[in-house]
């Protein structure tokens, strides 16, 4: 019972952060609507007379449709009596948009389809988008319309009276004229005076109309567009932003939650009990984290699909289906990660990669693997999955060496130059040299000059000659005397356990000499005294010469003369 209390209590948050959600985003302020002006009564009066005009000229065609006894007069009638419909229409969408202030276009929209198909649906989803982008230009486009038919009201109405004026005239000839032949031309101009007056009552009624909802529309205070721009960022950031926050919050809680479940979980698993790099830990791990991260996407959406925000969700599920497309087209790379992520790769965990001629042992292998060695200090290298499947493993053996030499210990260089390494680092190593003098070599480079480590002991050699005149003694006295020296001498420089072996033997039989060879045995520990102590054999040798009186003969040239 007590660790049921924190589920309650979270299923009861996310059903307070839903319920808010919807209840907050179903509230709407009714405004009231503003209070008609002497202009709009006008306007109104205006629009109702040519409406009432335009219905009597209608029932006037239909009953001339009826009288006329020709077939061509009743067309002639009927295809009248359908544009004088139509102008009705107009003027009565023109007589609500002045009495209402609503445009009652946007209810005429056609029933939706139950038909389904995937464009109707892409389009539905994409609907609520394109209209928030054409929100930011409705006013504009809108006063644009307007002023354009505006314009062609004008015209109409100024062609219409060139066309009166010019009946007037004619009818003025013809009355000036008075003959009676002209009476079927006089009532027959008469007939089409009354139609162009009709035309141009119209143009003026529609004019008028168009003038009115012109002006109330720039009476309104957001025309402007950075005002209608202020007013869309300024719902972003308390409606938008708000749902943004709790899809965000949402998605982590979720995340969160169940990655926390499965670290605390995963004990209780028995198949999951072995080690870390197990394949069941392995698969039960990747699963997990498929699962919650498709359960927090799904949390983040019911979130937005609760709050009613389709804009967001249309965005949401556009950017979901590209990531599914992209995904489609790499089926076999992530294959591969997947096989990587189960440890079933070519690099496994635990075992030894070369990285640019450096090794490394691979850590827990993820969308970043951490690659450790040994003897470099610090976290080591992380390498992306994608670097990391171009290379293979293999096993590490036991005690087999990582760098040629760690930090703090002396090697030496192309067999000649001594340095000590002082310091280590994933990317390079810095080397001292006697006198001073240092180096920054990059490691994959130090790796490949297979420099000599000799803090791990070492040994010297040094060869001379002696007289053949010690013949008797070369391989049995001398040696044996000469080792001595050399101990002893070597004691004196030196602690004892440092001197590893010493030893003198007979070499050769030189053309002019009896050669021994000097060798010695040394612990690292006096490894930075490699380059003296090569010349300090040299030493021991000439000085045990010097006491005990054998002599070092000097190249000899013998000529023979026949």
């Amino acid at each position: 019972m007590h660790n049921a209390i924190p589920w309650r209590v979270i299923i009861g948050g996310f059903w307070l952060i839903f319920s808010s959600t919807s209840h907050l985003s179903a509230q709407k302020t009714a405004e009231a609507p503003p209070p008609p002006t002497n202009d709009t009564v006008s306007t109104l009066r205006s629009v109702y007379s040519g409406y009432e005009a335009l219905r009597a000229q209608i029932e006037e065609q239909r009953k001339k449709q009826k009288s006329e006894s020709t077939e061509a007069a009743r067309t002639a009638a009927q295809a009248e009596a359908e544009r004088l419909e139509k102008r009705r229409q107009e003027l009565e969408r023109d007589l609500n948009t002045v009495a209402t202030g609503v445009d009652l276009r946007s209810f005429d929209s056609p029933a939706p389809s139950e038909d389904l198909s995937i464009q109707d649906e892409f389009a539905r989803l994409v609907k609520p988008i394109l209209n928030e982008l054409q929100d930011l230009s409705r006013k504009p486009r809108q006063l644009q319309s307007l002023k354009a038919d505006l314009e062609l009201q004008k015209a109409r109405s100024s062609i219409a009276g060139r066309a009166i004026s010019a009946i007037d005239a004619q009818l003025t000839t013809l009355r000036i004229a008075k003959k009676n032949e002209d009476s079927g031309l006089l009532r027959s101009l008469t007939d089409l005076r009354k139609t162009w007056v009709t035309r141009q009552q119209d143009a003026l009624t529609r004019t008028q109309a168009l003038e009115h909802q012109i002006t109330e529309i720039g009476k309104e205070e957001d025309t402007g567009f950075w005002s209608i721009l202020a007013g869309q960022a300024k719902n972003f950031v308390f409606t938008r932003g708000k749902n943004i926050l709790l899809a965000l919050l949402a998605f982590i809680v979720v995340l969160l939650g169940l990655r926390a479940l499965y670290f605390y979980g995963i004990k209780y698993f028995p198949a999951a009990r072995g080690e870390r790099t197990s394949f069941a830990r392995r698969f039960l791990g990747l699963v997990s984290q498929g699962m919650s991260a498709v359960l927090a996407v799904l949390a983040a959406l019911s979130v937005l699909y609760a709050s009613g925000d389709w804009l967001l969700g249309g965005l949401a599920v556009l950017a979901l289906i590209g990531l599914v497309l992209l995904a489609k087209n790499g089926v076999l790379h992530y294959f591969e990660q997947v096989r990587m992520l189960l440890n079933l790769g070519s690099v496994r965990e635990g075992e030894r990669v070369v990285i640019d001629g450096v090794p490394w042992q691979v850590g827990t292998i993820n969308l970043f693997t951490q690659l450790t060695n040994p003897l470099i200090p610090g976290r080591g290298l992380r390498l992306p999955l994608d670097t990391l499947m171009a290379t293979t493993s293999r096993p590490c053996v036991k005690g087999e060496p990582w760098l040629p030499a760690a930090a703090g210990e002396w090697v030496l260089i192309d067999e000649q130059r001594l340095a000590q390494v002082k310091h280590v680092a994933p990317d390079f190593v810095e080397l001292a040299f006697p006198g001073g003098a240092e180096r920054l070599v990059p490691l994959g480079e130090f790796v490949q000059m297979q420099p000599t480590n000799l803090s791990h002991g070492f040994g010297l050699s040094t060869t001379f000659g002696l007289d053949y005149k010690h013949q008797a003694e070369i391989t049995s006295t001398i040696p044996k005397l000469l080792t001595e020296d050399a101990h002893s001498a070597l004691n004196q420089q030196m602690k004892k356990e440092d001197i590893l072996e010493c030893r003198a033997e007979f070499l050769q039989a030189a053309a002019s000499s009896l050669d021994l060879i000097l060798v010695a045995r040394f612990s690292g520990a006096v490894a930075d005294r490699y380059i003296v102590l090569s010349r300090t054999l040299q030493k021991i040798a000439v000085d045990s010469c010097n006491r005990r009186g054998w002599v070092i003969p000097f190249q000899q040239i013998v000529v023979h003369q026949a």
